[in-house]
């Protein structure tokens, strides 16, 4: 879980890539420095600057996210045909990259699920650039609430979400 706080640099993180140019330890000012959003695509996030470096590195976050999926496919008692996950953008562009400045995300499908129409017949993981540790839904949504870039007030997590 992520500690903010006043002594925060914050940047924005655009592209797979924080733009260093917009660093300030003004949460405000770096929020109106984010560009606007491609079409169809998502708006820059701003991100601790502290993040802007990942510790790390991809490799060990996909190693982090396959142990993450068979713990998931055991306790949930779910078919043993998941692929090996996957860098996954989130799906809303092709090229959005899998890397959103806070966590690497990742997704492991399987074809069992997929055939039995459930969706989205996936886990998805998201693993966290600094200390390897799994954000939840809920995680996310207290930081992009916290920084002003959050969903509306009367978002409700999924029942199932575990902190």
């Amino acid at each position: 879980m992520l500690n903010l706080t006043p002594n925060d640099q914050w940047v924005v993180f655009s592209g797979g890539k924080a733009l260093r140019e917009t660093k300030s330890q003004s949460l405000e000012i770096v929020l109106s420095r984010r560009p606007d959003p491609p079409p169809g695509g998502r708006r820059a996030l701003v991100i601790p600057a502290s993040y802007a470096t990942p510790a790390i590195s991809v490799q060990r976050a996909l190693e982090l996210a396959t142990a993450f999926v068979e713990e998931e496919r055991l306790r949930h008692n779910l078919p043993d045909d998941f692929t090996s996950p996957v860098p996954d953008g989130g799906g809303l562009r092709e090229d959005e990259p899998f890397d959103r400045g806070l966590y690497y995300r990742f997704v492991s499908t399987s074809d069992s699920l997929i055939k039995l129409g459930i969706v989205p017949g996936a886990i998805i993981c998201r693993v966290d650039r600094l200390d390897g540790h799994l954000w939840s839904d809920r995680e996310e949504q207290d930081f992009l609430t916290a920084t002003g870039q959050g969903r509306p007030a009367n978002y409700e997590p999924r029942p199932d979400e575990t902190e």
